[in-house]
């Protein structure tokens, strides 16, 4: 019998995607780059180019949060022949200012967790960085759904690894077959889980 569900946050419940592309067009033109760059669109491929080779690293702990944030714009302005460590810094720190601002979720939801809510005891378990996530979850009213939220950048493990998983057993001292995680990402969040005997379920 479930007694807790885990939830991973962006690209499952908050709409990753959306919300960072408003950001980047709006800081595309609030920091003209224009001026460097041909295109809103190229430079948004660009980005996610050098951005998903980095958090690749992250997720096996070859780099922490802080290198990740530093270099994920300095690369992609580098691309276009930008070499401005300051600029680079400057962006990325509103970027993610604005980010935790905005409040698209999937369709459903909210729908799901009222439901889930009734039955189960909900955590969040999340990539993500802990400043940044825990503003997103109160900004958006998600935290009266949630009893805790685990961040990798706090537990010191991310998400594939079992011991992100295990810490979090530990934390909500339940056992594992008792728990499910709900994500979107079939390794990181799935078999991750799997892997130390929580049940998985994919969504998107």
């Amino acid at each position: 019998m479930i007694k807790k569900v885990f939830f991973d946050l962006d690209r499952t419940l908050w709409d990753f995607e959306t919300n960072s592309e408003l950001v980047l067009k709006e800081l595309y033109v609030d920091f003209n780059l224009k001026d460097y760059i041909p295109s809103v669109e190229d430079f948004l491929n660009t980005y996610r180019q050098k951005n998903n080779a980095l958090w690749a690293l992250y997720r096996k702990g070859c780099l922490d949060s802080s290198v990740l944030k530093q270099k994920r714009f300095y690369e992609t302005f580098l691309a276009y022949g930008i070499d401005k460590q300051e600029l680079a810094q400057n962006f990325g720190k509103i970027y993610l200012e604005k980010l935790a601002l905005k409040k698209q979720l999937f369709p459903g939801a909210i729908k799901l967790l009222n439901y889930l809510i009734e039955k189960y005891a909900l955590y969040i378990l999340t990539n993500g960085f802990q400043e940044v996530q825990i503003k997103k979850i109160v900004n958006i009213g998600l935290d009266k759904y949630f009893k805790q939220i685990f961040t990798s950048d706090t537990i010191g493990y991310q998400k594939p690894q079992p011991a992100f998983f295990e810490f979090v057993l530990k934390q909500v001292d339940e056992a594992p077959e008792y728990c499910i995680m709900i994500g979107d990402d079939l390794d990181t969040d799935i078999m991750g889980a799997k892997r130390c005997g929580i049940k998985g379920k994919g969504l998107r």
